[in-house]
């Protein structure tokens, strides 16, 4: 994901690349199936955050934690029981 933020002293950007976990094969395929309404979901919940907020560990896990209901909701919306466990960062670059 690249996100940009208008900031008083010019644009600013946020790349975030995720991995998601589950154990269930129906839960990994429905992920797979939904993946477009996912990254719909997690872009438009990506641009509200504040950079500042971002810049702390306790505003990365905020948005961990955030990002991973928001997966869960897409799941549940299209009737597959709510099954992503984790998301991890794999990259996180706030420029």
């Amino acid at each position: 994901f690249v996100v940009s933020f208008d900031q008083e002293d010019g644009a600013r950007y946020l790349q975030l690349t995720l991995q998601a976990m589950a154990r269930d094969e129906e839960t990994i395929a429905a992920v797979k199936q939904h993946a477009p309404a996912i990254r719909n979901s997690l872009l438009f919940m990506l641009s509200g955050y504040e950079l500042e907020v971002l810049n702390t560990q306790a505003g990365k896990e905020q948005l961990r934690h955030d990002l991973l209901g928001a997966a869960n909701e897409i799941l549940a919306k299209n009737g597959t029981e709510p099954g992503v466990e984790e998301l991890y960062f794999t990259s996180l670059v706030v420029q």
